[in-house]
């Protein structure tokens, strides 16, 4: 597992780990050890997939803010493939 930084989840820190492979990586409230949820499709089209009990902490907004935090830190930390960095650069 892989630490890659933290983000905050309506007001609150949560860590954001990736296991090492593939393209998702785990939302746990820091300090808590409670999952908020996972980030899948990283390197192709992000999607936010939440635990049933934190399903109403955000709006739709808030997801979106979440899945932008999100990929900051994975672009940031170059884990996606080069070719893939460089088709995003074009655009």
């Amino acid at each position: 597992m892989e630490f890659l930084g933290e983000i905050d989840i309506a007001g609150s820190l949560a860590t954001v780990s990736w296991p090492l492979g593939g393209d998702a990586v785990g939302l746990d409230f820091t300090g808590q050890r409670v999952r908020f949820g996972i980030v899948i499709d990283l390197d192709t089209d992000p999607s936010l997939r939440v635990e049933p009990a934190h399903a109403g902490l955000l709006d739709v907004e808030g997801r979106l803010l979440v899945i932008e935090q999100v990929a900051a830190l994975w672009y940031g930390a170059a884990l996606v493939p080069d070719t893939v960095r460089r088709g995003r650069n074009r655009r």
